[in-house]
């Protein structure tokens, strides 16, 4: 069975969204304990890579829906 290219940026991402989110949160909690960032901020970065790698994957989705 064939993979179609235009599934495999998309596959990626999704795949890799669990891990991203494993280190964002870690690396935002030893920012905050450390004292580099406030709670605040760790969470806003927290949520701002999440939520672009869901725009990105969707993004993905959109523009190259009709490409083979």
């Amino acid at each position: 069975m064939k993979i179609p290219k235009n599934w495999l940026a998309a596959m990626g991402i999704a795949m890799s969204i669990p891990s991203t989110i494993l280190v964002i949160a870690w690396l935002s909690m030893k920012l905050v304990e450390w004292g580099y960032l406030s709670k605040f901020w760790g969470v806003m970065l927290f949520l701002g890579v999440i939520i672009n790698s869901f725009v990105l994957l969707v993004w993905n989705g959109i523009t190259k829906k009709d490409r083979s």
